[in-house]
């Protein structure tokens, strides 16, 4: 057995040899022939090759190359079979071992083959132009003549003999010896050969050439394909027919698995990385629907693809495309269609923060995770892919709203707990409270223990009912320094409400939001004290119970903390700020009587609070604030009367009190406004003085705040100081004043005094030791 497997090694070996040997001599005689227009060349040809039944030149070297195919595929196949060697420290010689000059003519052959046996087959300008063509320099044949024997009319150009030529140099360019190499080189040629053949010479049927061409696509990689592909669409034709079906086929191209990406790294191959013109391109491109295909079936075929890029380590490159890519299919297509098959299962892992928990959770470490750390890990990283890059458009932000509040409270843990994950997290939340118009309610719902369902395309198919209480489901550490999603037995939310509302003054804060044009703050604002004031009006006709109770309070301690730490961001827009007093004032002034008079004795006491708090605040804004004032602001103003009418007949004197000053102030703003733009030195310092100090001894906040505003304006108009120890010593005593309000007053008039006062320091250490 042995010797007769030794005997058909050498029978392959010698068969081999000798069809290598007459494919060389045909070949060098070939390379022997130059163009001359006094000799036949096709006959000059035929006669140095070798004497066989076909007649044109193309056939008998196809008869030449199939004949070492087939001696090539002989001796692979006994090569398979070989026994291992007995002595692994001595190779042997593979059974189809070709040189140098072996692998040169056989690509001298193909070359031939190709362009005298395809290109007569073919339209003009559907294959590259013959003196175009990219040759070795090894190929050592005289172009004139190659291009010569190409246009002779003896030449074959029926579909048979181009079905002939195509099986033919499949058969050599994908065997092992020549595939690595010579097959990318000549993919393009084939494939073009192959969809003219199938779409533009119908008859015969294409039977073969359609096998074919299907089995290139599923045996080459993907990119090597689509790139050849793409090389024939640059090819100048006319024939519409033919660069249709490269389209398609090319769009065929991107739903296979791994398409989506060698298209991105295809088409961006060549560009730098910031170039975002380029990419964004490339992102439209790839969200566009084919004729050929429904948007169903395109999203369905390119949505997991797309989620793999943006989930799984890759380029930055590519990831920036994908989030791109996801951002333009928002833009481009229904948006339940891109929940049902992009969004929903991409951030579903951050979503179920908002869903009732399932039954069965994934137990890690002995914790019975709902979401992991590695799938929220993903779903941070996919958003900072689709919103770090160039500015999303509202109607993508608008799509992503359903994750802005599972974000928030991912970043208030991942802030309390020192996560990795919490730069990130709020970094995301920063680009929505500036992008997003609707950021200040998002911010203020996050503070309610109650989620905004869902739209019902994120939700899973067995689960479309949100979830009602921040305890059944919370955040914990995820096991490798980042976060996870667990379910938890409920408890009082005070603890995690109270790390939102930390979370949220924190990202308030930040210096990419201390901005003039910025006014989120002074929106937040606004809206919950509206929304604080309506559950309060409201919780007088119907009857309270512990969700109310808790809406109250995260809005009420949320309002409070947003004042106290970003109190110049809050007051920004005066706007925004009289839009508030109005409204919430007004509330207060439209309640029943009736039921005002029903109410116990410590939700009067929260009533006078926070009366008390708007009308100091309306009091300073009108007697410390600007002079000069916009229309929409004085019309505010205007609307704030009636309210304040109504309040000057409240039981509570404090109340009245002040609305009925704050009335007066405002009726007489604008004469009051004229006299003090024509204030002169003719008022004498003590006069001023006198009038500050009796609104100083006033008990009311804006009275003593008005008086020390008095002074800070005629320190500002460089008007005359007579006594300066005297103010000194006024600013000092109001420097410990318990009002803030007062306090920065009394601060504004100290600094003032500073700049406009020579030896204010000496002064002041004086007046200190005394």
């Amino acid at each position: 057995m042995a010797d007769l497997h030794r005997d058909m090694e050498k029978l392959a070996v010698d068969r081999l040899g000798t069809s290598m040997r007459r494919l060389n001599e045909a070949i060098d005689s070939i390379r022997a022939v130059r163009m001359d227009p006094s000799v036949d060349i096709e006959a000059k040809i035929l006669q140095v090759l070798p004497l066989a039944p076909n007649n044109s030149i193309s056939e008998r070297l196809l008869a030449l190359v199939d004949a070492l195919s087939e001696a090539i595929a002989e001796a692979e196949a006994l090569e398979s079979s070989r026994d291992p060697p007995v002595n692994k420290t001595k190779p042997r010689a593979p059974l189809c071992l070709l040189s140098l000059r072996d692998y040169t003519t056989v690509q001298a052959a193909v070359e031939l083959i190709l362009v005298w046996g395809a290109y007569p087959c073919v339209e003009a300008g559907i294959l590259t132009p013959i003196p175009q063509r990219v040759v070795a320099k090894t190929f050592k044949i005289d172009r004139a003549m190659v291009q010569h024997v190409a246009t002779l009319e003896s030449n074959p150009s029926t579909p048979a003999h181009l079905d002939n030529v195509l099986r033919g140099l499949l058969h050599v360019l994908e065997l092992s010896q020549f595939k690595p190499m010579l097959l990318p080189a000549y993919l393009a040629d084939l494939l073009a050969c192959l969809v003219y053949r199938i779409h533009c010479q119908p008859s015969p049927p294409p039977t073969a050439a359609a096998a074919r061409l299907q089995q290139l696509m599923d045996v080459l990689p993907i990119r090597v394909f689509m790139g050849s592909l793409r090389g024939v669409l640059a090819t100048p034709h006319a024939n519409t027919t033919f660069k249709a079906q490269c389209g398609h086929l090319l769009s065929q191209c991107v739903l296979k698995d791994g398409g989506v990406l060698a298209t991105i790294e295809m088409l961006l191959s060549s560009v730098d990385d910031g170039n975002t013109q380029a990419r964004l391109h490339v992102a439209a491109l790839v969200a566009r629907c084919p004729r050929a295909l429904t948007t169903t079936q395109y999203l369905l075929a390119i949505g997991p693809q797309v989620m793999w890029l943006l989930t799984y380590p890759t380029t930055k490159l590519v990831r920036e495309v994908a989030g791109l890519t996801v951002s333009q299919l928002i833009l481009d297509h229904p948006i339940d269609l891109v929940d049902q098959c992009v969004l929903r299962p991409l951030f579903l892992p951050l979503l179920r923060f908002s869903l009732p928990p399932p039954s069965p959770a994934t137990v890690s470490d002995g914790i019975a995770f709902i979401s992991t750390e590695n799938e929220l890990d993903a779903c941070i990283s996919a958003l900072k892919c689709m919103l770090l890059g160039p500015v999303p458009p509202a109607p993508v932000l608008e799509a992503l709203v359903p994750v802005f509040r599972p974000l928030v409270y991912l970043d208030a843990f991942a802030r309390a707990s020192k996560a990795y994950v919490h730069a990130d997290t709020q970094q995301l939340l920063l680009l929505f409270v500036q992008q997003l118009p609707s950021a200040a309610s998002r911010l203020a719902s996050c503070v309610l223990p109650s989620s905004t369902p869902l739209r019902p395309s994120l939700c899973p198919d067995d689960c479309t009912t949100p979830r009602h209480s921040t305890s059944q489901v919370v955040y914990c550490a995820g096991g490798s320094g980042g976060v996870g999603l667990r379910q938890d037995q409920p408890h009082d939310d005070n603890v995690i409400i109270d790390n939102v509302i930390d979370a949220i003054v924190d990202l308030l804060g930040q210096p990419q939001l201390d901005d003039q044009n910025n006014v989120v703050v002074g929106e937040l604002f606004s809206h919950l004290l509206t929304t604080y004031m309506h559950l309060k009006t409201s919780s007088h006709l119907e009857p309270s119970n512990d969700r109310s109770k808790s809406s109250d309070t995260g809005s009420m301690r949320l309002l409070l903390r947003l004042t106290e730490d970003l109190g110049p961001a809050v007051l920004r827009s005066g706007v925004l700020v009289l839009q508030c007093l109005v409204t919430v004032l007004s509330m207060y002034t439209n309640q029943d009587a009736d039921a005002i008079g029903d109410n116990d004795a410590d939700d009067d006491d929260d009533d006078m609070d926070v009366l008390s708090v708007g009308l100091s605040m309306a009091t300073t804004i009108v007697q410390a604030g600007a002079a000069a004032r916009s229309a929409d602001e004085e019309a505010l103003l205007t609307q704030m009367l009636v309210p304040l009418e109504q309040l000057a007949r409240h039981p509570k004197a404090p109340i009245a009190e002040m609305a009925s000053d704050l009335c007066l102030h405002i009726l007489a703003r604008s004469a009051d406004d004229h006299k003090q733009d024509v204030m002169t030195a003719a008022q004498s310092f003590a006069e001023m003085l006198d009038r500050s100090k009796a609104d100083l001894q006033s008990a009311q906040v804006p009275l003593r705040a008005r008086g020390l505003a008095r002074l800070t304006r005629w320190i500002r108009r460089r008007q005359p100081v007579d006594n300066v120890e005297a103010l000194v010593a006024l600013c000092v005593h109001h420097l410990a004043d318990a009002d803030s309000y007062v306090y920065l007053a009394a601060v504004q008039v100290r600094r003032n005094l500073s700049s406009v006062v020579k030896g204010m320091q000496k002064t002041m250490v004086y007046i200190y030791r005394l």
